[in-house]
């Protein structure tokens, strides 16, 4: 009897599997208004890392957002769009440098051409500080003259940084669509936008219309990856 009992239990138990069957899921393409809308929350992430507000962001839900992008065909959107706001924001950075150095230039009596870059002006600032003095650092009206390249390498090393972070998001569309494409990647790209548009910006574009004008960047293709890479 117990024999039996436990043959009928066991009969049972292996009876117990159950099979269920998955609604099929079909495929969809993600259409250019949820692109855009999808771009649109990495632009404000892209936002919130210039404003030092990473620690706010879920990184694996912004690469996730990034790699769905390239996935369904919106690479060149993506690539465009990044490139787009990271030169919105060296705008603005190249702005107050050449603010600065309009207000040192005009402390020190250095004139500077309108055609000039903001370069030169660090680099006349630079000579006219140290061709005095003997002191390291000169003081006029009641300012530090070696303030603008100090800005300068501020700008430069935080834009290192925010780099890297942004770099991280788009790590699928630089393994994928970048080589395919033969663009720079997006590390590359942010340094050499920081030359193009902060170094080299002209003494009369003091950012006033940084929202409304297109960085002119030029070709950002492979061929100019030798040029850009020698800034």
């Amino acid at each position: 009897m117990s024999y039996n009992n436990n043959s009928n239990n066991n009969n049972g138990s292996s009876g117990a599997r159950k099979f269920t069957i998955k609604p099929f899921r079909s495929y969809t393409q993600m259409d250019a208004h949820s692109a855009h809308a999808t771009f649109s929350s990495l632009a404000s992430a892209m936002d919130e890392i210039h404003n030092r507000n990473a620690s706010t962001l879920s990184f694996e839900e912004l690469y996730r957002n990034a790699y769905n992008l390239v996935l369904h065909k919106h690479g060149g959107l993506l690539y465009e769009g990044v490139q787009d706001r990271l030169g919105v924001h060296l705008r603005r950075s190249g702005g107050r440098l050449v603010r600065l150095a309009r207000e040192d230039s005009a402390a020190s009596g250095v004139v500077s051409s309108s055609s000039g870059s903001a370069s030169a002006a660090m680099m006349m600032t630079s000579s006219s500080s140290s061709s005095g003095g003997g002191a390291m650092t000169r003081m006029v009206g009641g300012r530090d003259q070696y303030g603008l390249l100090e800005e300068l390498a501020r700008c430069w090393k935080e834009h290192r940084i925010t780099m890297v972070m942004v770099r991280d998001i788009f790590m699928y569309m630089d393994r994928t669509y970048v080589p395919q494409h033969r663009k720079r990647p997006v590390y590359d790209l942010g340094l050499w936008l920081f030359r193009r548009v902060v170094w080299e910006r002209t003494m009369d574009d003091d950012g006033a219309n940084d929202e409304k004008e297109a960085v002119d960047v030029g070709g950002l293709g492979w061929g100019d990856r030798d040029e850009g890479n020698a800034a």
